[in-house]
């Protein structure tokens, strides 16, 4: 995490690959130190990918991860809201019950031409059709673990390896 600020009283533990921040759901976050580092790159794909352990039963729609609003993944008591176009109303919660307390990889991939895809643990966990947003215009940070403006919807999880690709990475 060496380009976020830590809020709040976060804490180090062993992740999957090293070690994780974990987030207590209440005020701790990772905020970008830049702006606009989600943002729609010249082949028009994006993939964001993370190590995620949780035993959370949250359905607030907390955020995973959010920026400016139009790149977003909430969290539902285990299922996963990834958002590329800016607006929650075509997308799909997918059922993929992460919620056991067991590390889990996830990557939304929107592969630049009108399709998200959800992978967890290297399983195709669902697609949806949407435009891809071009949130590097907001001028605004990035948040792991809250919304983007840090007015909550924070998430009880431990991440790890958290990654933006300005591409479409496939499995």
């Amino acid at each position: 995490a060496q380009d976020f600020a830590p809020e709040g009283a976060l804490s180090g533990q062993p992740g999957r690959i090293g070690e994780s921040i974990d987030l207590n759901g209440a005020a701790d976050a990772l905020r970008s130190y830049a702006n606009d580092i989600v943002k729609r790159p010249p082949s028009g794909g994006v993939t964001v990918s993370f190590w995620i352990k949780t035993m959370s039963t949250q359905n607030g729609g907390e955020f995973v991860y959010s920026n400016a609003g139009a790149n977003f993944m909430r969290y539902h008591n285990g299922d996963l809201k990834p958002v590329f176009d800016g607006s929650t109303g075509g997308a799909t919660t997918f059922n993929v019950n992460i919620n056991d307390g067991g590390w889990h990889h996830v990557a939304a991939v929107h592969n630049g031409a009108g399709t998200t895809s959800l992978y967890v643990d290297g399983d195709l966990a669902g697609t949806q059709s949407e435009s891809l947003e071009d949130a590097g215009s907001f001028g605004r940070q990035t948040a792991i673990g809250s919304a983007y403006d840090d007015t909550g919807e924070n998430v009880n999880a431990s991440f790890d390896d958290f990654a933006v690709w300005e591409r479409a990475l496939g499995p």
